[in-house]
C-alpha cells in the first residue's frame, strides 16, 4: 500500500503549523519557562525626562517601538530564516543578526537545531501493521539579543531602545500509523504526540525622542502546549485540535512591568495578549 495522499497532506499541514508559526495546553508539557531577565538596575537608562502618565501610554510606547524594531530585523539581509528540517535530516541553523541603525546596533545570536524522519513519498506500507514513530520531528533553540542606542520610527514617533532580549523555543512531535485491511488505506489509523514550548523575555529602556517620555520595560511570557495520542483519522479531530490550540493561545498573557527610568521604582504592571507578546519576540522577525 503506497503512502496515502491523505497522510502526506496531514504531515505537510502539521509541519507548516509547527515550524511556520509560534503556537503552544498540558498533556505533554514542553517545560519552557519565561526567561530570567536582568535586574532593573542593570537595564541601561533611556535618559527619559518624564515617565508615561498612563498605562495606555506605556503600552503604546512599548508595542510601537518593538513593532518598528521587528520590521527592521525582517528587512535586514543578514537574518537567516528558521525552517523545518527536511526528510531524514539534522539541521543546525545559526542565528547571527548584526547591523547598525544610525548610531545604534542590533545584535542577535543563537542556534536553532532540528532533526526529522519522514517516510519517502513512494513508501509501500504493509496491511494490518503498526508503524511506531513513522514521523518524528524535534526542534529547539535559544536566541538572545542586545540593543544599543537603536533608533526606530513608528506612527510618526521616534524611539530610542537599549537593553536585552531572550527567546527560547522547544517542540517535538511523532506519529504512529496502524494500517488496516483496506489496500486504499480507508481504515488507516493515525495518532500524534505533540509538545510545544515558547519563552520570551525582554528588558529594555525606551524613550520617545521628541517628548522625552520613557521608562524601563520588562516583559515575560511562557506558553506550553501538548497532546498525546491525538486521533488524526478524521478531519473533525484535527479541526478540533487546531481550534483548541488557537483558543489556548488567545487566552495566554504576558506580564509587562514598567519602571521609572531614574529611580528604578515600579510604575505599573499589566498584561499583554499573546499577539502582543509574540510581536516582542525576535522569532517573529526570523
Amino acid at each position: 500500500m503506497k503512502l496515502s495522499i491523505k497522510l502526506m497532506t496531514v504531515l505537510l499541514a502539521f509541519s507548516l503549523l509547527f515550524f511556520g508559526c509560534a503556537p503552544a495546553s498540558d498533556d505533554e508539557d514542553a517545560g519552557i519557562s519565561a526567561p530570567e531577565m536582568p535586574a532593573v538596575a542593570d537595564i541601561p537608562s533611556s535618559g527619559a525626562t518624564a515617565a508615561p502618565a498612563t498605562e495606555a501610554e506605556a503600552e503604546t510606547i512599548y508595542s510601537d517601538a518593538l513593532a518598528a524594531l521587528n520590521t527592521l530585523v525582517e528587512a535586514n539581509d543578514s537574518v537567516r530564516s528558521i525552517r523545518a528540517p527536511r526528510t531524514t535530516e539534522t539541521v543546525n541553523e545559526p542565528i547571527n543578526v548584526n547591523f547598525t541603525v544610525g548610531a545604534g546596533t542590533v545584535v542577535y545570536t543563537g542556534l536553532i537545531t532540528g532533526s526529522s524522519t519522514y517516510p519517502d513519498d513512494d513508501m509501500q506500507m504493509e496491511l494490518n501493521k503498526t508503524y511506531n514513530d513513522i514521523v518524528s520531528v524535534v526542534m529547539n533553540g535559544t536566541v538572545n539579543g542586545t540593543l544599543t542606542n537603536v533608533e526606530v520610527t513608528y506612527g510618526g514617533n521616534t524611539y530610542i531602545i537599549n537593553g536585552t532580549a531572550k527567546n527560547q523555543i522547544d517542540e517535538s512531535f511523532n506519529m504512529d500509523i496502524v494500517t488496516g485491511s483496506d489496500p486504499q488505506g480507508a481504515d488507516m489509523q493515525m495518532n500524534l504526540d505533540f509538545s510545544f514550548g515558547l519563552g520570551i523575555g525582554t528588558a529594555l529602556s525606551i524613550r520617545n525622542k521628541a517628548t522625552g517620555v520613557g521608562a524601563k520595560f520588562v516583559i515575560t511570557y511562557a506558553a506550553n502546549y501538548g497532546r498525546n495520542n491525538l486521533d488524526l483519522t478524521d478531519e473533525s479531530s484535527t479541526e478540533a485540535f487546531s481550534t483548541e490550540m488557537e483558543e489556548y493561545l488567545m487566552n495566554q498573557q504576558a506580564t509587562l512591568t514598567v519602571y521609572d527610568d531614574t529611580t528604578n521604582e515600579m510604575i505599573l504592571t499589566t498584561k499583554l495578549s499573546a499577539d502582543d507578546a509574540f510581536e516582542t519576540s525576535i522569532l517573529s522577525g526570523l
